[in-house]
């Protein structure tokens, strides 16, 4: 990762601002609420019991819509402008949807619909897994490289291919008053990892890493609830992923 030039304390406080503002204009201090609900856990001493119903509207409009906004088989059609490229049109086409089976994109986008309906905003990570250990010609007929990396566990991050995978919105930061994600000047993305997988990513200097550091109130609730119930925390790391645009670099 690139060496960080700002000063550590001043991506505390823009953090530290931007979790504010989600608060504020995001409510994020009910999301908690609004996972229980589609759990049927309701907190009765909050509700009327009258006004309790005996069945669970939430995730019936749930279930309704979520067909509706994602594509349950993602399929990609190239068509040739002119007859002379039809073959080369068709193994692209093959190809494409290769790759968009392998990285699971129909359960990234059933993910990213379902935290837009229950939190009212979806995102995804973009990226490329580049490694050049990879037999990429073993990888085309279904294969697995023969120097699987062992720092990171994900179904859907295949080596020498892209991914796509989505992103809890409590793990997701955006600087105080932005609209739109196009016009941030940077984002913040939430990452909770065992300490061990972190020192042995090459990707990150952890030089100086030797103990673990997990601030409670950042933690998503159902990882908290872990936490507390004796889980050895010791074990993990959380951090923030800036992804900086004027900088044009990850800051870790």
């Amino acid at each position: 990762m690139a060496k960080m030039k700002k000063d550590p304390a001043y991506w505390q406080e823009q953090i530290k601002l931007a979790r504010k503002f989600r608060e504020v204009y995001g409510l994020s201090k009910e999301w908690f609420l609004y996972k229980e609900y589609l759990r049927n856990q309701f907190e009765t001493d909050r509700l009327d019991q009258d006004a309790v119903l005996p069945y669970n509207i939430l995730h019936i409009n749930l279930r309704a819509t979520l067909p509706k906004i994602y594509h349950k088989d993602p399929y990609v059609m190239v068509r040739p402008q002119n007859y002379h490229v039809t073959l080369q049109c068709r193994l692209r086409e093959a190809a494409i949807n290769y790759v968009i089976r392998q990285i699971g994109m129909k359960h990234t986008m059933r993910e990213i619909a379902t935290h837009a309906y229950m939190f009212g905003r979806g995102a995804g990570l973009v990226g490329i897994d580049v490694d050049d250990t990879v037999n990429f010609n073993e990888l085309m007929v279904g294969g697995d490289s023969k120097t699987p990396k062992k720092h990171e566990f994900n179904l859907y991050k295949r080596e020498g291919l892209p991914w796509f995978i989505p992103v809890h919105p409590e793990n997701l930061l955006v600087p105080f008053a932005t609209k739109n994600l196009t016009d941030s000047p940077w984002v913040a993305h939430g990452v909770f990892r065992e300490l061990e997988d972190l020192k042995n990513d090459d990707r990150y200097e952890t030089n100086d890493l030797h103990e673990t550091h997990l601030p409670e109130d950042y933690l998503q609730d159902d990882v908290r609830m872990l936490l507390q119930e004796g889980t050895e925390a010791n074990k993990y790391v959380f951090f923030w992923e800036i992804h900086d645009y004027r900088e044009g670099k990850v800051f870790a």
